[in-house]
């Protein structure tokens, strides 16, 4: 993540989780104990959708080239941002997949920052 004034910042978290296939669409899911919640990432076609429950709570959709208007659920009330998708690559087999997207967040029409998703999993042995 690349904020506003430059300041770079990279978060890394590990997650045991469900990965299902089913229609094609791919469902990844894990418990977020930090959040009290569970998220969800759903792929399908050219969208990628990530439900995050628990005391942090929101709705993302990205889709190349689209903005998207989200609301971000905090326990001091609801702040509504919005997501400008860049790229979004994705390639998966049946052990392992990888997933990254490039997007910027918006907040009152202003930037706030320039983000990389990137998420990796597999099977477990």
């Amino acid at each position: 993540r690349v904020s506003s004034d430059g300041a770079e910042e990279c978060i890394r978290h590990a997650f045991d989780g469900v990965w299902r296939v089913q229609d094609g669409r791919h469902l990844i899911s894990h418990d977020e104990a930090g959040n009290h919640g569970r998220t969800h990432i759903l792929l399908a076609g050219g969208t990628v959708e990530i439900r995050r429950t628990g005391a942090f709570g929101s709705r993302m959709v990205f889709a190349e080239g689209s903005e998207t208007r989200i609301k971000y659920d905090t326990p001091h009330g609801q702040i509504d941002m919005s997501v400008v998708t860049h790229d979004i690559y994705r390639r998966h087999t049946d052990a392992e997949g990888l997933l990254r997207i490039g997007y910027s967040l918006q907040m009152a029409g202003s930037h706030v920052s320039e983000n990389v998703l990137e998420i990796e999993w597999n099977t477990a042995d």
